[in-house]
């Protein structure tokens, strides 16, 4: 009987503690799940971008609706992306009274656009593919 309760009463914290700890889970948490999000959606986006890129190749798609969703989907990723960015500034960004970050512009005055991330991006994905290959 004596069993029974401790057990009883064990379970009783254990379902208690799986309730409250929502509750105290702490910002970084929740902002650890929203970058999940903002990166799952920047992968479905450029999965998106490959496989309108196949189609088009088999010609399931013709020029014009080709580019018109692939402009679309370049958009989308690329404002992802750029949520993502924010999102890791906000979290390195420096203490008040430190110096900010530099600045984007390369020693030519470029700044780098969201075509230009998108860029990298899918050239360190094919880098990342061909080493596995290999």
């Amino acid at each position: 009987m004596l069993g029974v309760a401790i057990g009883s009463f064990l379970l009783l914290l254990a379902v208690a503690y799986m309730i409250a700890r929502p509750l105290f889970a702490t910002e970084e948490a929740f902002e650890e799940a929203e970058d999940s999000k903002l990166l799952a959606e920047k992968e479905r986006q450029l999965a998106d971008i490959r496989e309108l890129d196949m189609d088009f190749a088999t010609g399931k798609l013709t020029e014009e609706d080709y580019r018109t969703l692939r402009a679309r989907s370049l958009a989308e990723a690329a404002a992802a992306m750029r949520a993502l960015d924010e999102a890791e500034e906000k979290l390195a960004s420096p203490p008040a009274g430190e110096p900010s970050a530099p600045s984007l512009a390369d020693g030519n005055g470029h700044v780098p656009t969201e075509e230009d991330d998108l860029e990298r991006v899918i050239a360190a994905r094919k880098r990342s593919i061909e080493e596995k290959v290999r």
